[in-house]
């Protein structure tokens, strides 16, 4: 399997496994994780880029039209983490708390679905 793959396909795993870190902490709202925080459509794109990497020929990177919409799926998990990030921010400073380490986990696995992409764009043998 082509390393560029491999990465996208751990860059998945590891936002699914940040779905039930917590995201948000405070005495108002409690624990407040990726499925109850609705950071999941983060994963779900990184999952569907997964699904990418998984078909056609493994030994090879991306073709041109894989490697666009794997930018546009790995982008989109990318600005809507970062959005989230911000939505937890001014979250925990109304309720006084703090933000959680799972939504960094799951803005490393966004970071680490976008290098994957733009890893695939090497067509070469990995």
């Amino acid at each position: 399997m082509h390393r560029s793959r491999i990465v996208i396909v751990a860059a998945a795993l590891v936002a699914l496994a940040a779905l039930p870190l917590p995201h948000l902490r405070s005495d108002l709202t409690g624990t407040v994780n990726g499925f109850s925080g609705d950071s999941w459509p983060a994963a779900a794109s990184l999952g569907v880029l997964a699904v990418l990497a998984l078909l056609g020929d493994r030994a090879e990177g991306f073709g041109p039209a894989r490697v666009l919409v794997g930018l546009a799926l790995a982008g989109f998990a990318v600005v809507f983490t970062a959005v989230k990030v911000a939505d937890a921010s001014q979250a925990a400073d109304l309720a006084g708390g703090s933000i959680g380490w799972g939504i960094w986990v799951l803005g490393a696995a966004a970071l680490l679905g976008m290098l994957g992409t733009l890893a695939s764009i090497s067509r070469k043998l990995g």
